[in-house]
C-alpha cells in the first residue's frame, strides 16, 4: 500500500514532535507499506527504506501559499502520486485528492471555549487568527472533502461531531519508555525542598503569569518552582525559588517529574501529555479546571483542579497541598492502549 503524508509546515515544537512521533510509529507498524512524506524543511531527514521524502520549501514560506496548495496545488502533486491513502499531519485538507483522505487534528484552539482571543491585542493577534479565521479554514476543507478526522480526545470529537458530519476517530498520544532511568541529565534539584514542575514553553495560553503570582505568593521557603522557561521572558519575576531551566530535554523533563507535583495552569490543550506523563510515573498533578485535564486524569486519585483565572485559588492550592496526604497510596500504574495509534488506525480503516 502506498501512503501519502504532507507535513509541510512541520519545523519545530509540537508539529514537529508529532512527525517524529508518526515516523516512530511507522517503524513498528507500517514497515510493509510505501511512505510518501512532503516536507517543507530540508533540516528534517528521515533514513528509512520505506520512507521517500520531497521537499517543498516554497509551499512553506507563507501562509497564502501552503493555503493555495489545500485549495489549488496540491490535489496535483499528490494524486500523480497516486496513494492508496493520504495523511494530512498539519490539521487542514486537501481539496480534489482522488485516496481515502485522514486528517489529524491537534490544534484545540479554534474549538476551545474557554478564551476568546482579541485581535486588538498584539499578544493575542496570532491566536485570535487561529481561533476565528481557521476555524473557518477548517470547517470549509473539512465539509467540502469529507476527509476523516483523528483527534487526541473525547471532547474534541463531541465538539467536532456537534458541528460536522465527517467521520471522527479518537487515537489518544502513545507515551513510551517512562519507566527507563533518565540519560545525560544535567539537572540538579534542590535537596529536602518541596519540587513543583511544569514543563511548557511560552505561550499565553500556557498560562505561565498567574502561576508565578500564585506561586509567589506563597510562605513556604522550602519550595521550589522549576518550569522550562527563559528568565529574560519573564523579566518581572523576581521570586528566587522560581527555577528558569529554559528549555531542556526529554529525558530531563522525566527526571524532573519523577520527584516533583505537576501544576498545570495551561487552559488550552488537545490533551496535554505532560498530564498523561505525571499520571503514568504516579505523580501529584495540580491542574486547570478544564475538560481536556479532566478526560486524561479521570480515575485518577493524585489530582486536584483549581480555577486556571485564579491567582488566589492556585496559591491555595500549592500551599495547602492536600495531594501530600495521599503519596503513600499504592495505586497501580495505568495501562496506556497502544493498540490504536495513528499507523494502525489508518491502515486499519
Amino acid at each position: 500500500m502506498k501512503i501519502v503524508v504532507n507535513d509541510i509546515a512541520a519545523s519545530e515544537g509540537g508539529a514537529l514532535a508529532v512527525l517524529h512521533d508518526f515516523i516512530n510509529d511507522i517503524r513498528i507498524n507500517g514497515r510493509e507499506h510505501e511512505w510518501i512524506f512532503l516536507l517543507g524543511d530540508k533540516k528534517i531527514e528521515i533514513y528509512e527504506a520505506n520512507i521517500s521524502i520531497l521537499y517543498y520549501e516554497n509551499i512553506k514560506s507563507s501562509w497564502i501559499k501552503r493555503l493555495g496548495f489545500e485549495l489549488f496545488s496540491g490535489k496535483h502533486i499528490i494524486n500523480e502520486l497516486n496513494p492508496d491513502i493520504y495523511m494530512s499531519l498539519q490539521n487542514t485538507a486537501t481539496i480534489g485528492v482522488k485516496a481515502k483522505q485522514y486528517v489529524y487534528l491537534h490544534q484545540a484552539i479554534p474549538f476551545q471555549k474557554e478564551k476568546k482571543f482579541s485581535f486588538k491585542n498584539k499578544k493575542e493577534r496570532k491566536l485570535a487568527v487561529y481561533q476565528y479565521f481557521f476555524k473557518f479554514l477548517f470547517t470549509f476543507l473539512y465539509t467540502v472533502t469529507k476527509c476523516t478526522i483523528i483527534v487526541q480526545a473525547e471532547w474534541l470529537k463531541e465538539i467536532l461531531s456537534k458541528s460536522y458530519s465527517n467521520k471522527t476517530i479518537v487515537v489518544p498520544p502513545i507515551i513510551p519508555n517512562l519507566k527507563e532511568d533518565a540519560k545525560n541529565s544535567n539537572i540538579n534539584l534542590s535537596k529536602n525542598m518541596n519540587i513543583f514542575f511544569y514543563p511548557a514553553g511560552n505561550y499565553i495560553y500556557k498560562n505561565h503569569d498567574l502561576l508565578f503570582n500564585a506561586f509567589s505568593k506563597t510562605s513556604d521557603k522550602k519550595s521550589r518552582l522549576y518550569v522550562t522557561v527563559e528568565q529574560r521572558e519573564f523579566p518581572h519575576v523576581k521570586d528566587e525559588r522560581i527555577i528558569f531551566l529554559g528549555k531542556i530535554n526529554r529525558e530531563e523533563v522525566i527526571e524532573i517529574m519523577r520527584q516533583a507535583t505537576l501544576v498545570f495552569p495551561s487552559y488550552i490543550e488537545t490533551f496535554g501529555l505532560p498530564l498523561l506523563e505525571a499520571r503514568l510515573l504516579n505523580r501529584p498533578i495540580i491542574a486547570s479546571d478544564t475538560r481536556f485535564s479532566k478526560e486524561v486524569l479521570m480515575n485518577y486519585e493524585k489530582k486536584i483542579f483549581f480555577d486556571f483565572n485564579s491567582v488566589e485559588d492556585l496559591r491555595n492550592k500549592i500551599e495547602k497541598n492536600d495531594l501530600k496526604k495521599i503519596y503513600i497510596n499504592d495505586i497501580k500504574e495505568p495501562r496506556v492502549n497502544s493498540d490504536k495509534t495513528l499507523v494502525k488506525t489508518i491502515l486499519k480503516e
